[in-house]
């Protein structure tokens, strides 16, 4: 039996962890996601429905984790440049995302060892670092991207049912 989706009873995960693929992921700069007006656009475009997972006969909402920490770097580019925020920053927010990203870097702890130079390293120069072994986060985003069609295609049929 499933769960009843009434209180606690709902599943912790919008899908298996281990149903995600695991990739190799060099990381490297990139031209995306950097600070200032030229990255505004990167970070004010990530789109809400991939924050906030409907799920189950109700469609109760849910964020998953992943999703609530890419939130928080979204709030942190705003805390550097308030000048360019949409909205009125608020610091117990901010503070709040600061928290919760430590936490997760202590929830998910990535070991891969990195070389003895990535602190002093010019990464405007040499722009690649170690790689990594990561769980492929496109299937997580299918699965969010689906669940937010399932939840849009419910909210249009019952508004044309009023």
């Amino acid at each position: 039996m499933g769960p009843a989706y009434v209180g606690d009873d709902h599943p912790m995960h919008i899908m298996s962890f281990d149903d995600l693929p695991r990739v190799a992921l060099e990381f490297e700069e990139s031209v995306h996601f950097g600070l200032g007006k030229g990255a505004l656009n990167d970070w004010e475009n990530i789109r809400e429905e991939e924050f906030r997972h409907r799920i189950g006969p109700k469609y109760q909402a849910f964020v998953a984790s992943s999703s609530h920490v890419r939130h928080c770097l979204m709030r942190f580019h705003r805390a550097l440049y308030p000048d360019l925020s949409p909205e009125k920053m608020l610091e117990g927010h901010t503070q709040h995302c600061l928290a919760y990203v430590r936490q997760m870097v202590l929830c998910s702890p990535d070991l891969t060892l990195e070389p003895p130079d990535v602190l002093s390293r010019q990464w405007e120069i040499d722009r690649t670092g170690a790689t990594h072994v990561c769980r492929d986060w496109s299937a997580a985003r299918g699965v969010s991207l689906d669940l937010a069609a399932r939840w849009q295609q419910f909210k249009t049929q019952v508004y044309s049912d009023l």
